[in-house]
């Protein structure tokens, strides 16, 4: 019966929470898919690819929303009160059977928090810059200036059909002088065979000044110019990975163990600890979710949100500001990294002493 309650709520929170962190992706690949014909496949890929690293943050999420929605509607239609009249402790009805459902998630999430999102957030990346050489201009947006390839900064007013209108283009040089291109119009024409990608810039100017003496100024106009990016851009497919990008056995190969204490090994422990510990976090969440949804008795999903979400933001916070501290080196990674949890579960189990006791 409890479970009955719980999973509907479950799933609805998990599909809105996921549809909300999604949304921000959404409006990228629909851009793509419309207005640079993008292929369907290459979308649904992205798709796939960006789920993964989503779930592993509205898993949670939807689990505390859950437990405050269904415990919460037993608690105000007077169920609680019932099982409390006849002698019965709430919590020895409740808790076994959400508790259960933690703990399968958790193992659920090990694998997912530590293989699969980080395969999937690198697979996407990869994709991008994919994408990004056989048709450069999906990726950019009008009127904001994009970083595509390594030393170049792109910015068009407009975008149609794969042409670029009032195109500036800012390139960082190797002596740390910034050479500034404009031009009226540009195209990327793209030859995967030959591993060629050139940006034909029109009707345009060239203008660099020279950081050693700020007296020197070069300015030239082009009717045609055209920028070889070729090597630039497939040398970029040789991606490498970033932390989060990493899976916990990548993690693992790469610490020192002779290096221990230092700055980089601290990151990759900071990481290694922040999959696990994610990994478990429903179970903390469930703690603190069946005391505040028996103590406010708020069966509506708003409430719920509305009493979960300090919850979350606490849960989170707790997570970046002990990744900052342990990098630093002024708290072990496992501590940092698991003291989020230990926080939210010990509130939650005094809340659980706090209203046994209580209704004694």
């Amino acid at each position: 019966y409890i479970l009955r309650e719980f999973i509907d709520p479950f799933f609805s929170s998990l599909c809105v929470f996921t549809f909300i962190l999604f949304l921000g992706n959404m409006f990228r690949l629909a851009n793509m898919l419309v207005k640079e014909r993008i292929n369907m496949l290459s979308i649904l890929k992205l798709v796939v690819y960006l789920l993964p690293f989503i779930l592993t943050y509205t898993l949670p999420m939807a689990i505390l929303v859950a437990t405050l929605t269904s415990i919460g509607r037993l608690s105000s239609d007077n169920e609680i009160t019932a099982m409390k009249a006849n002698g019965i402790n709430p919590y020895r009805i409740i808790m076994p059977p959400i508790l259960a459902v933690a703990v399968i998630l958790s193992l659920v999430s090990l694998p997912l928090n530590n293989t699969i999102a980080p395969k999937a957030n690198f697979s996407s990346k990869k994709l991008f810059k994919e994408i990004g050489i056989l048709n450069p201009s999906a990726l950019l947006e009008e009127k904001k200036p994009i970083k595509i390839f390594k030393g170049y900064t792109f910015y068009a007013d407009k975008i149609r059909n794969n042409i670029l209108y009032n195109v500036v283009i800012h390139q960082l040089k190797p002596d740390s002088s910034v050479r500034t291109i404009t031009a009226k119009q540009g195209h990327f024409i793209s030859k995967p065979e030959h591993k060629s990608l050139v940006l034909k810039l029109k009707e345009g100017s060239i203008e660099e000044f020279n950081p050693k003496n700020p007296n020197e100024y070069f300015k030239c106009s082009f009717k045609i110019y055209p920028i070889d990016f070729g090597s630039i851009a497939y040398d970029m497919i040789k991606l490498k990975k970033s932390y989060i990008e990493m899976t916990s056995n990548d993690l693992k190969n790469k610490i020192i163990p002779k290096a221990f204490g230092t700055k980089a090994n601290n990151k990759l422990y900071v990481e290694l600890y922040r999959k696990t510990s994610l990994s478990f976090s429903f179970i903390p969440f469930i703690l603190i979710g069946i005391p505040l949804s028996i103590r406010y008795r708020r069966s509506s999903k708003f409430a719920a949100i509305g009493i979960g979400m300090p919850v979350i933001l606490l849960h989170y916070l707790l997570m970046i500001s002990g990744s900052i501290i342990a990098q630093k080196g002024y708290m072990p990674p496992a501590v940092a990294m698991w003291l989020p949890n230990i926080i939210i579960a010990a509130t939650g189990i005094y809340l659980i002493y706090k209203t046994s006791y209580s209704h004694k």
